[in-house]
């Protein structure tokens, strides 16, 4: 046994390993799957950075090994691909901001410890909606807000709100977003990790003048100071 591995019955090409954010989309997962052929398993939030940590420390952690056995596959110079008991290993998160650190840090993860999953196309992001919207009596889904935006220019009268988690979603909507004929999953690339890789290394590492730079051009204060600042009365707070 794996942790909170919820196993599938059949490990083959079909088969499918869903790393999730939390034991409530665990319970999402587990009522939704098809138990034959997808496998889940849950992490505590953000899993440990692989690149602001040793790799000692990498390896000692509780989640990493649990991911690793999951796998079956070794990891490092021990990888052996063939022994991988998932045809997709695939990440699943709110889709929200904390949702995308959790996905960048599980990529990194993988490109420390497993590369070879992804050059050879096994390692995925699970997308799921930002919206589910109600329109003309159909019910489907805006994966963000510029979705939204296109849904709402062509059915003004629609009516939709925001999922706050995977958790939180209804088990139908659920098993259509992972596992319905429009599930988005994407495939990662080589050039996807080391992107991830890189802007991992320059926001956390220690390139201090590029992460300085990238701030202050990516980073909109008026919107902190509105979002923090009641409207941005930012005098009233000096």
């Amino acid at each position: 046994m794996v942790g909170k591995l919820k196993d599938c019955r059949y490990h083959d090409e079909n088969s499918s390993l869903y790393i999730t954010e939390g034991d409530s989309a665990l319970g999402v997962f587990t009522r939704s799957r098809n138990s034959d052929y997808i496998a889940a398993m849950p992490i505590r939030g953000k899993i440990i950075n692989a690149l602001k940590n040793p790799i000692e420390k990498v390896l000692e952690n509780e989640e990493v090994q649990d991911i690793a056995k999951a796998c079956g596959c070794g990891i490092l110079e021990k990888v052996n691909i063939n022994k991988l008991r998932y045809g997709k290993i695939a990440f699943a998160a709110d889709a929200d901001p904390d949702g995308a650190a959790i996905i960048c840090l599980l990529l990194v993860l993988f490109y420390t410890l497993m590369p070879e999953l992804i050059k050879a196309g096994k390692v995925y992001w699970a997308q799921f909606p930002l919206y589910e919207v109600s329109a003309n009596g159909k019910n489907f889904f805006a994966y963000d807000d510029e979705e939204l935006e296109q849904v709402l220019k062509k059915y003004p009268k629609c009516r939709y709100f925001r999922n706050k988690g995977l958790g939180e979603m209804d088990t139908d909507m659920f098993a259509e977003a992972a596992f319905g004929e429009n599930a988005r999953l994407v495939q990662f690339t080589m050039q996807d990790a080391i992107s991830a890789h890189n802007m991992l290394d320059m926001l956390l590492g220690k390139r201090n003048a590029e992460r300085t730079e990238y701030i202050f051009e990516n980073v909109d204060y008026i919107y902190i100071i509105m979002e923090y600042c009641q409207g941005g009365d930012l005098f009233s707070y000096l």
